[in-house]
Parts: structure tokens; sequence; C-alpha cells
């Protein structure tokens, strides 16, 4: 099986070694064809971040060769929009001093997480846009209500965060713009999402 991304032309992904899953209606159906009683596939496509906004089509792929690069035949079957929930929300449901420590309490539900495993707060000054706290993490505060609200969005269930923050010179006399945002890397400086 290979997903094909249609919208820019290349392969994403390729699962190797399908196992057949038996199909007795299509041996009725086809009965001249060798091999239609067993023609069935059921498989799990890893969620990739292309998969989200692109058009994706699956290739069937029958091969003699183990990379599967020769000796074969596909079948195309039509592109596709997989997610249509296209939406960014986040809310700031709390932020406030606790213990000596700056708490916060956030939701960022986005189909765009896919693919970008890490989730960072960044404490930003809000007049200077200077940068003075983040903090990244992969541990997720579940929220069945998001679940609910967004069923749309793949992730929405694993889309919370509570978070216990030292308090740093300039967060207690200048005005904070709190940024949630979902990325692939740890240092959450490349291939990010923003709300």
């Amino acid at each position: 099986m290979i997903i094909w991304d249609a919208s820019q032309g290349w392969e994403l992904t390729r699962i190797p070694d399908v196992a057949a899953v038996a199909r007795p209606d299509l041996a009725k159906a086809y009965p001249t064809i060798l091999g239609a009683d067993h023609a069935g596939f059921s498989v799990d496509v890893p969620l990739l971040p292309a998969m989200v906004t692109d058009n994706i089509q699956f290739v069937s792929r029958y091969s003699s060769a183990a990379d599967s690069n020769r000796d074969y035949v596909d079948y195309w079957f039509a592109p596709q929009q997989l997610l249509s929930d296209h939406r960014n929300q986040g809310y700031l449901d709390s932020v406030n001093v606790q213990n000596g420590k700056l708490h916060i309490a956030v939701w960022h539900a986005t189909n765009q997480s896919i693919g970008r495993p890490y989730h960072t707060l960044i404490i930003l000054n809000a007049q200077t846009g200077h940068e003075l706290l983040r903090y990244t993490t992969k541990q997720y505060a579940s929220r069945p209500d998001l679940t609910r609200a967004f069923p749309g969005i793949v992730t929405a269930g694993q889309s919370g965060f509570n978070v216990d923050l030292q308090l740093v010179p300039g967060m207690g006399n200048q005005p904070l713009q709190i940024v949630s945002r979902w990325s692939a890397t740890q240092d959450a400086n490349s291939n990010y999402v923003d709300y």
C-alpha cells in the first residue's frame, strides 16, 4: 500500500507486506479472476501532517519484488480529503500565580497537531514581543469535553495542558502574551502551528 500526496505529487509513505483478507463476495462477483477470494485488505496507516490538508490517494500494488519498485501492477484509488476540519482552536482556561509559580491551564485543538507531538507554551512580553520563557511537553491533560465539542479534530481529546512555570523577571510588571505551539521538533523552532 502506497500513500500518495495527490496535492503535492509525491509519496508520503508505504506499508509493505499488507496481509490479504478473505473476500468470498469478490470470488462470486469475479469468478474468472484468480485470487479474487483473497483480494481484500485492511491496513492501519500512521497519520502524517500532509494528510490534514492535502488530497490523499491510496495505491494498491502487487509486486514480485520485495521492495515493490519493479515488476508491479497498481490500482490508484480516487484522491480524497481525509480530514475536513481545518480549524485551529484554542482557549486560555486560566492563568494565575499559585505557590510562587505561574499556573496556566490551556487547550489547543487542531488537526494540524498530527505529526507534531511536542506542545510548547511560549510566554512573551506583549508590548515588546520579547520571549520570557518557553516550556515544552509531551504530557497532555485528557479533555473528553473537547472531543465532544470538536468531533472532526482527531486529537481534540489530548489537547489540554496544565503547567506550573517558574516566574522570571519581566512577568510581574508587564502584560504577557501566551502562544500555544504544536511542533515536530522538541526545540519548537521548525515545522509548527501556533495559536
